[in-house]
């Protein structure tokens, strides 16, 4: 059985779900939780960052986890602090802004680039990336996407990311995995559609399950 639905749709139902825990004046940082576009610019971290410092660093710097688990009294404070909101509405106008561009160059949107990586450096949040591979990938993404150029990138979504790694006291290196959620914010491009898709298998593989999401 395959299950489809916009990607877009499902994106702003989790936004609006997320949105309804939050202060009025800081509603619309829901929205901007859930697009990456916020690591991309200048001050965009540290509007998340003055909501409570401490629980984004714990957060490993993951907005969306940081507008689930930080207390009601951090968020009151941040809603009272009057230069915060309009923070939050600049950061939201110049996503609008960026979204509204026509997309640029000889690439037709209709049908874009299909750019396929193991692995995209976006952000720390999302630990899907191990090297300079992911960086140069996640590079890419943010040049097409200054450039308006229509791409799709087709890539891997590991649940708990790849291993981190530290040294024991005795000087052995340790492996361990953190979980980035079952809701982690998503790289969206300028405007373009997208969908998610599940499937369960039969036959041999019967009771698995598989999701695809495409931007």
């Amino acid at each position: 059985m395959i299950v489809t639905m916009r990607g877009d749709e499902e994106l702003g139902r989790r936004a609006a779900d997320l949105a309804g825990r939050l202060p009025d004046a800081l509603a619309s940082l829901a929205r901007v939780a859930y697009n990456y576009r916020w690591c991309w610019y200048a001050g965009g971290k540290d509007v998340f960052r003055s909501i409570d410092e401490g629980r984004w660093e714990l957060c490993g710097e993951n907005p969306v986890r940081l507008l689930q688990e930080v207390s009601g009294g951090a968020l009151g404070r941040a809603a009272g602090d009057p230069a915060l909101p309009a923070r939050v509405a600049a950061l939201e106008d110049a996503f609008a802004a960026d979204l509204r561009r026509p997309p640029e160059g000889p690439v037709a949107p209709e049908r874009p680039i299909a750019f396929f990586c193991a692995e995209y450096g976006v952000h720390q949040s999302l630990p899907i990336y191990s090297g300079g591979l992911g960086a140069l990938a996640g590079d890419l993404l943010k040049e097409a996407s200054d450039q308006a150029l229509p791409l799709v990138a087709v890539g891997l979504m590991y649940r708990q990311g790849y291993f981190r790694q530290r040294l024991e006291v005795s000087g052995w290196q340790q492996e361990y995995w953190i979980d980035i959620g079952r809701d982690p914010p998503r790289p969206r491009g300028a405007g373009r559609e997208s969908a998610t898709s599940s499937s369960t298998s039969s036959g041999s593989d019967a009771g698995l399950s598989r999701s695809v999401i495409v931007w």
